[in-house]
Parts: C-alpha cells; structure tokens; sequence
C-alpha cells in the first residue's frame, strides 16, 4: 500500500524553531514510565525513549510535543534522535487509525469460547471487593507491584521482551490477528513479572502501534523490546503507586483472554485480571 507523505511548510518550520523557547519548564517532570503510557504514535514513544536517554534537551513538553501534527513531530525529533544514532522516518498518511480499530476491534470481545461457564449473556462484569465477577467467573485484580515483592531474577539484563518480528502479508488480517495476539500475550505477562500490571496498553493501542511501526517502515518487535528496556530500568529506580483500582462495572466486550490474564480496556486505562483459585 503506498502512503502519502507530508512535506513540512515554511510557518512549520518556522514554529520549530520557536517551540523550544517556551515549551521546555515542564519536560523534565514527565517521568519515563507516565510518558509511554499517554504515548499514542511511533513519534511520541521516540520522544519518550529520547528523554529516558536523558537527551533532547531542546524538546518542548511532551503535552505540547502531542499537540504538533507528525511532520511538526518528525521535525522536533530529528536532531536529538541524530545524536542517539537513530533514524526519523518521514510521515505517512493517517489512514491507520481507522484502518486498526475497524480491523482489530473483534478480537478485544469476549466470545462464547472465551466466556467461562455459565457467563454466556452477561454483557458486565462487575466489582466485587478487588474482584471481578464475570459471571459465574471470578478474576483477581492485579496492579503495580513493589520490587521488593518481584522475583530479583527480573533485573538480570537477559530479561527481556523478544517478540518474534512479523513474517506474514500485513494485509492479511488473520495472520496480523494472530501474531498481535501473540505478541500482545507475552508482551502483558513481561509486564506483570517487572510489576507494571496496572501500567499496559489495550490491545487496540497495540495494534495500532504495530500498524504504524509497519507504515514508516520501522521494526516493531525491536522498537517494543527497547521501550520495555526503558520501562524495566525505570521501574529498577523508582516507586510505583501499588493501589488497585478499576470500575464498579466493565462490559465484558471489551475483555479477551490472553493466556492466563484477562485484559479489560477502559476509557483511559487497562486492566488486568487472572483467574480466582476457588
């Protein structure tokens, strides 16, 4: 599929070059693991890798960084992404969005085969303590967890998030289905183990994040493994809020299964569940 780019026009260029001159009191203050988590686009997760590297010094505020469109985006980063020895491809037409949410929506349901017994025609799950029943099903809240209560061996350096990179015909719905549903199941339980269960992308936001690596013509797989590095070290160095919270009521339409977890997407956030032991 051919994608239209975006050149930059001469009152872009010329904001560029403004921007860092009024944007820039609050960058420092994001922390690494808040900016990945509001990171929408290949663009914003860049921004948040260049600042976890503790460069950009010229970079505006990651809220006003948003506000730009990609060319402004592509622009603001080209420079300090230079200096880390990292490539900035150029805009395509934003024509993913729509594209991922149509395509992927289905598979982020709960379907009859994934319902356990019993729940079949509940359309809500509900709130019960730190629990949720859905159906005659209960589910165990999880939530960020302190270092101290983590299996150490997390910290050694061969722990990481390897996704296999995507070998199918990107055009091909089931095959992208089936490797994003893989990838999406073990890139939640790597979460879990590193005790950032409360902190996860919905599998839409997954998705979309693999339509756009694959659109600017950058590796997804190795893109996630590097965001994860930055994750896990951030979570090495600084606390994290261990509070358990999620709604008194989630439509189990926006649940799936993915191995042992159930993921439940919100408005604003995605939680996680597992299964109660009776």
């Amino acid at each position: 599929m051919m994608y239209k780019q975006y050149p930059a026009t001469g009152l872009q260029r010329l904001l560029l070059l403004a921007l860092p001159c009024f944007t820039m009191q609050g960058a420092a203050a994001l922390d690494i693991r808040t900016c990945f988590a509001h990171a929408q686009t290949y663009y914003e997760t860049l921004y948040c890798e260049i600042r976890a590297e503790n460069s950009g010094a010229t970079l505006p505020d990651f809220w006003d960084f948003k506000k730009n469109n990609e060319v402004m985006q592509a622009l603001l980063l080209k420079k300090p992404a230079r200096q880390l020895y990292i490539d900035v491809p150029k805009p395509v037409a934003r024509t993913i969005k729509a594209r991922s949410a149509t395509r992927l929506a289905a598979p982020t349901a709960i379907d009859s085969k994934q319902r356990s017994p019993g729940s079949t025609g509940h359309d809500s799950c509900f709130k019960q303590g730190q629990q949720l029943q859905c159906g005659e099903q209960r589910y165990n809240a999880l939530g960020n967890i302190a270092n101290a209560k983590l299996d150490q061996s997390i910290w050694q350096d061969s722990f990481k998030l390897q996704l296999q990179p995507f070998r199918g015909n990107h055009q091909t719905d089931a095959e992208v289905l089936a490797y994003l549903r893989q990838g999406y199941s073990e890139y939640l339980q790597h979460m879990v183990a590193i005790g950032l269960a409360g902190e996860t992308f919905s599998f839409t936001k997954f998705a979309f994040f693999f339509d756009d690596h694959h659109a600017k013509g950058v590796d997804f797989a190795k893109r996630m493994q590097k965001m994860f590095y930055y994750l896990k070290q951030d979570k090495k160095n600084i606390a994290v809020n261990t509070a358990v919270n999620f709604p008194d009521r989630i439509d189990s339409r926006n649940c799936a299964r993915f191995a042992d977890l159930l993921a439940c997407a919100g408005q604003r956030s995605n939680y996680l569940f597992r299964p109660a032991r009776n």
